[in-house]
């Protein structure tokens, strides 16, 4: 299964849309100021600034057969992540599995013996990755 997504500049649209029978399964999302590139091109000693905005946008985009944000975004730059002069920029990614209909993503974060875990159900269709804290 191949991810998709990307980096979303200040002005642009993040647009991400799945097949016929297929819906969107986020997978991560930060806004900030994460690393210098296209988004960011001058280093003014604030990178490594984001918030991980997964739960903001899953509630949004997953389970649906496409989804649109326009950034900034007002529910993320709520989340205070750099100083507020600085532009940030949106990282996403995500996957398009089966589907036929709208079933919001139930999300879970289990820890255990410093590895987490995360459960997302889509359906029939599940994704569980393990991350090390």
């Amino acid at each position: 299964m191949t991810e998709r997504g990307g980096e979303y500049c200040e002005t642009e649209v993040f647009r991400a849309a799945c097949g016929e029978g297929e819906v969107l399964l986020l997978t991560r999302a930060r806004y900030g100021r994460m690393r210098l590139g296209r988004c960011v091109e001058f280093d003014l000693g604030y990178i490594d600034c984001y918030t991980d905005v997964l739960t903001l946008l899953d509630r949004r985009c997953s389970g649906r057969r496409s989804c649109e944000v326009r950034i900034p975004d007002a529910e993320f730059e709520a989340t205070g992540p750099c100083l507020k002069e600085l532009k940030t920029y949106l990282e996403v990614g995500y996957h398009c599995v089966r589907g036929d209909y709208y079933i919001p993503a139930i999300s879970r974060l289990l820890t255990f013996n410093n590895i987490n875990i995360t459960f997302r159900i889509m359906g029939n269709d599940s994704l569980i990755s393990f991350n090390a804290i």
